[in-house]
């Protein structure tokens, strides 16, 4: 895998890691 390739995947994953993170915040709030 080339690193930009890499790149694109770390950033994606961290968008989904916050996400989700959000999300399991929201729901032990309610």
């Amino acid at each position: 895998m080339d690193m930009e390739s890499f790149e694109k995947y770390v950033e994606i994953d961290d968008q989904v890691t916050v996400r989700g993170l959000l999300i399991s915040f929201n729901l032990e709030r309610v």
